[in-house]
């Protein structure tokens, strides 16, 4: 992964000016399998949120969630919270497009529900959610992840069609 190395999301870098890997490491990835992963996850989601917020929304919902991941994780790094790690691709932006799924689940007073709303997949949506909360595993891509998931759900708030 030498070219992922030099785009990868790493705080002290970072912090030296490198502020590059804010953004790049949304576009690298580990390896095929992860970024089949990734595609897999906005092939299912995408759609949902775009029909749902429109497509300006639904950038700024997926970026958003991304660069929460990132802004946090850098915050949570300066003050000593966590030890740095290398981050490589679009998990926290993937999971920022699960958020509207689990508030479509969750009903939390947004009016009649989207169009794509179906009972099914919300609710796959909430136990993945749910699933990641709970865990224990607290390493920082479980943290990335959980990150993207909170960015999303905040700009699926604000975007939220009145």
């Amino acid at each position: 992964m030498a070219f992922g190395k030099r785009w990868a999301f790493y705080a002290p870098d970072i912090f030296e000016g490198q502020w590059w890997r804010a953004v790049s490491y949304l576009f690298v990835h580990a390896g095929a399998l992860h970024l089949l992963m990734n595609m897999g996850g906005l092939w299912v989601l995408g759609p949902f949120v775009e029909r749902a917020f429109g497509r300006l929304r639904y950038a700024a919902i997926y970026l958003i969630s991304g660069f929460t991941g990132s802004a946090v994780y850098l915050i949570l790094t300066r003050l000593g919270v966590i030890q740095p790690d290398e981050l490589v691709g679009a998990s926290g932006c993937i999971m920022g497009l699960l958020a509207p799924r689990v508030r479509s689940c969750c009903a939390l007073g947004f009016g009649n529900e989207p169009p794509w709303h179906d009972r099914s997949s919300s609710a796959a949506a909430g136990s993945r959610a749910a699933g990641l909360l709970r865990s224990n595993d607290a390493t920082s891509r479980s943290l990335a992840h959980a990150l993207g998931l909170l960015g999303g759900f905040v700009s699926a708030l604000l975007f939220a069609k009145s």
